[in-house]
């Protein structure tokens, strides 16, 4: 099982989804990259991010995410769940995948959705201390 946590970079039409320097679990760190204007996997994995719900793919092999394209991971089964600040802008991403098809379940989506929500609050927290310190 891996966990990995993305952040937004980039500006306006550049907007992109980096994995974070560190993750948690088993797999290799992802080095994936989603842009928002691609068109293609990143345009669909963004369009996800933007509800700040957790998306679960319990099995992979007979449902997958719209735009999903396999890479060289071996899982089988995911949840994603869009990281959003308080007027509702995408901030972040966390996903959490699993070797095992139906590994991953709908409690666990709910677990993801929280730890996005208190990511979501260091966010903001950031961001208020950042403006204190600059007035």
């Amino acid at each position: 099982m891996r966990a990995t946590y993305f952040v937004v970079r980039g500006q306006k039409r550049g907007r992109r989804l980096e994995a974070t320097g560190g993750h948690a679990g088993d797999s290799p760190h992802s080095d994936r990259v989603f842009r928002k204007h691609d068109g293609g996997p990143g345009a669909a994995c963004w369009r996800i991010a933007e509800t700040g719900l957790p998306e679960l793919w319990p099995d992979l092999s007979k449902e997958s995410p719209p735009g999903y394209e396999r890479g060289a991971n071996n899982y089988q089964t995911f949840i994603q769940c869009g990281v959003l600040d308080d007027s509702g802008e995408v901030v972040g991403m966390l996903t959490v995948d699993a070797p095992q098809a139906n590994e991953l379940t709908k409690i666990d989506g709910k677990v993801v959705h929280l730890l996005c929500r208190y990511l979501a609050l260091e966010h903001e927290v950031g961001r208020q201390v950042d403006e204190n310190r600059a007035t």
